[in-house]
């Protein structure tokens, strides 16, 4: 651990605790770690072929999400439960959130509100590793091949990355060819678990959507997200001193909520 970071002090998420910082980041709530497995590669998506407009994504998410004591034994083994508590309609409201950005003024945080999800989640009887199986359609028209989504989420670069924070993830998503993969059992501990694994990327030969893929993330490395706070909420406002000061606004005038605060060592000494 570097001397700048072991020097951090931690205080209580409120705003009057943050008047002398330079820079305030606000994380993502545990809850939202269901969400990181679609968010990061429809963030890759985006960034190379423009919005997305409609996602259908089913869940499969690991007992461990349901936090202590969980879901009960008899409930879960041997079975699936089809349903989780307030899940749905997070999902659908909270990668808008994620994906959105802050407006050219640095006054107000905008969501992606063209983003509609219909979200179907059930807890199995996995210890820990939330899958989903996400079918999508772009706003533009004709949409891009399955080899170009590909290449695009291999090609992908978040923020932390480029911004060399100590727990960034060489690649940011994990692409797989074979057609069994992702798996829990098996990738979720890929890039310590940082990274979002992704399969079965193909077109809908349905024609009901354009693309469909899996994409597996590990919620309890995801719990304490390092990479969704600079990849994807606040990734305008890391660059520039205006910004992160436009950020730091927010949070204190409470139109943006301080749900977690942290601190790079490597971009304080940027």
């Amino acid at each position: 651990m570097s001397k700048e970071l072991g020097d951090l002090e931690v205080k209580a998420c409120k705003p009057d605790e943050f008047q002398d910082c330079d820079l305030v980041f606000s994380g993502l709530d545990s809850d939202v770690a269901g969400d990181i497995g679609i968010v990061i590669p429809l963030a890759a998506i985006q960034a190379k072929f423009g919005l997305v407009d409609q996602v259908s994504v089913v869940t499969m998410q690991a007992v461990s999400g349901a936090g202590y004591p969980g879901v009960s034994s008899m409930d879960i083994v041997d079975n699936v439960v089809p349903f989780i508590s307030g899940e749905e309609d997070k999902m659908e409201v909270e990668a808008q959130k994620i994906l959105g950005s802050i407006n050219d003024k640095f006054t107000a945080f905008e969501t992606q509100s063209g983003l509609k999800i219909s979200a179907t989640c059930n807890r199995v009887p996995v210890l820990d590793g939330h899958t989903a199986c996400v079918s999508l359609r772009f706003a533009k028209r004709p949409p891009p091949s399955a080899e170009k989504v590909k290449q695009a989420m291999k090609d992908y670069v978040s923020e932390a990355q480029k911004l060399g924070c100590p727990s960034a993830p060489e690649n940011a998503i994990s692409v797989f060819d074979q057609d069994d993969r992702p798996q829990p059992r098996l990738d979720r501990e890929l890039q310590r678990g940082y990274s979002v694994s992704v399969g079965r990327v193909r077109e809908d030969e349905a024609g009901i959507f354009d693309i469909k893929f899996v994409a597996l993330s590990h919620n309890n490395f995801w719990r304490e997200t390092d990479i969704g706070l600079d990849d994807q909420r606040k990734n305008a406002c890391l660059r520039e001193g205006k910004r992160a000061r436009g950020v730091k606004k927010l949070v204190h005038d409470g139109r943006m909520r301080p749900l977690q605060f942290r601190v790079y060592d490597a971009i304080l000494n940027k």
